[in-house]
């Protein structure tokens, strides 16, 4: 069985004592669990992706050497001003970007969205432009992200790569 939790915590506290205490189900699945448990469960809970609970096993993706070596890249290929656009749920993935940055020539800066999706990457870059800079390259938090920032940037009359290169992660089918 797959439920969403629409990026809630209370709905997130809901469905897992639903699916362990109601459904007893064999075990459970927690995609970014960001709530403590409320009580022992009997039965195997793994948190993917994020984990809250010191309690529950979770397998993490290491995001550190992939950005690195966006950055690298970008900066090698010549891009002095690189941006990075997340929101509320990339903090993390913002802090390695800028930690990947330090000593490379250039000005690197985050921008955050309080939208999601395609929508944080068409308001990330549209903070961007509104503030007068002008990257050379765009660091996008997930791919959906990197879609919309395309997206806004082709309504605006940008070209990619040729007026600016975009970068995004999780390797998702259409992009």
């Amino acid at each position: 069985m797959i439920s969403s939790d629409h990026f809630s915590i209370a709905n997130q506290a809901e469905l897992i004592d639903y699916y362990a205490s109601f459904l007893r189900v064999d075990g459970l699945f927690v995609f970014n669990l960001r709530t403590s448990l409320k009580k022992g469960y009997n039965i195997p809970i793994i948190s993917l992706l994020g984990n809250t609970d010191n309690t529950v096993d979770s397998v993490q993706v290491d995001y550190e050497p992939a950005i690195k070596e966006a950055v690298t890249y970008l900066n090698n290929q010549g891009h002095r001003e690189i941006a990075f656009i997340g929101e509320k749920l990339t903090i993390g993935k913002e802090r390695l970007f800028l930690s990947a940055a330090e000593g490379l020539a250039g000005k690197y800066y985050a921008v955050r969205s309080p939208y999601r999706f395609g929508e944080a990457g068409a308001d990330g870059i549209r903070q961007i432009l509104d503030s007068g800079k002008r990257p050379t390259a765009i660091v996008c938090a997930y791919d959906d992200m990197a879609i919309g920032a395309i997206r806004y940037l082709h309504e605006k009359g940008y070209s990619i790569p040729e007026d600016m290169s975009v970068i995004g992660m999780d390797n998702i089918e259409v992009a």
